[in-house]
């Protein structure tokens, strides 16, 4: 009866799979002689009762799968877009394209020699000093190659300081975030916010501007074109990107917009001497405005123009402009020859001197060798060199920086995501690159580098990698995240009302108070973005997009 026994297992894991309702319980009975297995096996199920059940639960299956075939059927499972190995189910619509997200990080930064108990021990303090280094070896790079590279290319296409600045320089200072931002789009997936967005421009007109008033040798004074013109181009393009965030994507012909205003831009830089002439000539009700300088080198229309940076042969020169509380014109002029001679590795003569050498070395000889000095004139043809490895070393050292940075974070239990938020909004070469033209007298240029560092950040630093990453998808739309952005909005359009009114209150003038003021301010404006980066003030804000 053997057959009998196994026939019924049978049955009864086919019971199990198809037919058992929760409420069933089957218990394994304990092994009995095969002489009792007939009579065992008639109590526990009658042959009879336990076909007609079986029977019932077969018809009852068979009936069920039909049903889900004709439901399958009717209504056909909702289509599936699958990009970079993510799928998202998404419904059709006609009212805007599905969107695509860019893979997420997988590990940002290589092991780190000291495990985090090590750190902990006293070992991140290598650290410390470390980020520290790289930050003063960005200055001598910025120092010594990269600002005498960009005045070789400014005189090469006779631009102003403002033109320069708010082009050439803005647009080199920014090289580094452009391709941070690319490879966030196509391989770590961090495609940055609107609150990240507005955070970095916050910084580049309250904390740049801010310390150059602080550690300029002397009072900046600025004129009134460069500043209307550059906050003019950023307020427009940056009410096109608020508007275009306002649905959480990005569509390739936004992008494209957004490209094209840069495009225009520059258009607009071109003719730069032009426009300022004709706009003059509107605000005076006269056609022109005769810009001459006396033998002592001072403005005779007074107005501030611009202009008044160019020398006869229209190439870019330092101009100071008179002030009472000013340097010794000897002293400054000392310092300036100083600055612009070549570099020169020889042993100095003092011990302070011979001090500030050996810290120095380590960094600046790996640049001495790479990077031509264009300040020696048979290597100022050497000038796209000199850039293009400025900016690789450059990007190198920011890359350190963010590595330990994320290294002394994890060591004292710092969140990471505060330090990626930190990075996204601080932008070291322009902080550097303002403060060197800014000690120099040039507060106009540095004023322009901050501006147009945010113009090209909207206009080419972010549409661009959207605009590519569309066109590679299919002209699929780009998520972004716009949470909070009547906050930020909010914030920061008053901010610049304030940056606007302190401007014109102090007659063009950055004062060391003012600047001290804008710092403030700053450091009052990333706390609010931190807290609403944290959640603590997001529930407050009405009208944001998750």
């Amino acid at each position: 009866m053997k057959w009998i026994s196994k026939c019924f297992i049978l049955c009864a894991m086919f019971s199990c799979v198809f037919g058992s309702g929760p409420n069933e319980v089957f218990t394994e009975s304990p092994p009995k002689n095969p002489a009792e297995d007939d009579t065992s096996i008639q109590e526990l199920q009658p042959p009879s009762a336990q076909t007609t059940a079986q029977t019932t639960r077969e018809t009852n299956f068979l009936r069920d799968l039909d049903t889900l075939l004709e439901a399958s059927t009717t209504n056909p499972p909702r289509p599936t877009t699958v990009l970079h190995m993510t799928m998202k189910t998404t419904e059709p619509s006609t009212l805007a394209p599905p969107t695509t997200q860019a893979p997420k990080a997988r590990e940002k930064f290589p092991k780190d020699l000291f495990s985090l108990e090590e750190r902990r021990r006293g070992w991140v303090f290598l650290h410390i000093t470390g980020i520290i280094y790289m930050f003063v070896s960005l200055v001598i790079l910025s120092e010594e190659f990269f600002v005498p590279a960009l005045g070789v290319i400014s005189d090469i296409f006779a631009l102003s300081n403002s033109v320069a600045g708010a082009t050439i320089v803005a647009a080199a200072c920014s090289t580094p975030r452009f391709f941070a931002f690319f490879l966030g789009v196509f391989l770590t997936g961090v495609n940055p916010g609107i609150d990240n967005i507005l955070g970095s421009a916050a910084f580049n007109i309250l904390f740049v501007i801010g310390m150059c008033a602080l550690f300029s040798r002397e009072m900046l004074h600025l004129a009134w074109w460069p500043l209307f013109r550059d906050v003019s181009f950023y307020l427009i393009y940056l009410i096109m990107l608020i508007i275009f965030f306002l649905d959480s994507v990005i569509l390739w012909w936004e992008s494209l917009i957004l490209v094209g205003g840069y495009s225009l831009y520059v258009v607009f830089m071109k003719y730069d001497l032009q426009i300022e002439r004709f706009f003059k000539g509107l605000f005076h009700r006269h056609r022109g405005t005769v810009i001459a300088m006396n033998e002592h080198g001072k403005e005779a229309a007074g107005d501030g123009s611009d202009e008044a940076s160019r020398n006869l042969n229209g190439s870019h020169k330092d101009v100071r402009h008179s002030n009472p509380n000013q340097e010794d014109p000897s002293e400054a002029r000392v310092e300036m020859e100083e600055e612009n001679q070549p570099l020169s590795l020889k042993w100095p003569g003092t011990w302070c001197g011979r001090v500030v050498y050996l810290l120095r070395l380590p960094a600046l000889l790996p640049l001495w060798v790479t990077l031509p000095d264009v300040r020696k004139q048979k290597s100022r043809k050497f000038v796209v060199f000199t850039l293009l490895g400025s900016l690789l070393w450059m990007t190198v050292f920011l890359y350190i920086i963010t590595w330990w940075a994320h290294q002394v974070a994890e060591t004292f239990s710092i969140q990471e995501r505060f330090v990626d938020h930190l990075w996204a909004v601080v932008n070291l070469p322009v902080l550097i690159t303002a403060l060197i033209v800014a000690r120099k007298g040039l507060g106009d240029m540095a004023t322009s580098i901050a501006l147009g560092s945010n113009i090209y950040e909207i206009t080419l630093g972010l549409p661009v990698p959207w605009l590519i990453f569309s066109v590679v998808h299919s002209l699929a739309a780009v998520g972004v995240s716009s949470a909070g952005l009547t906050c930020v909005i909010s914030v920061f359009f008053i901010v610049l009302l304030l940056f606007i009114i302190s401007f014109a209150s102090c007659k063009l003038k950055i004062r060391r108070v003012l600047g001290f003021t804008m710092v403030l301010l700053y450091c009052l404006t990333f706390l609010l973005s931190v807290m609403l980066n944290y959640d603590i003030i997001r529930p407050y804000c009405h009208g944001q997009n998750a």
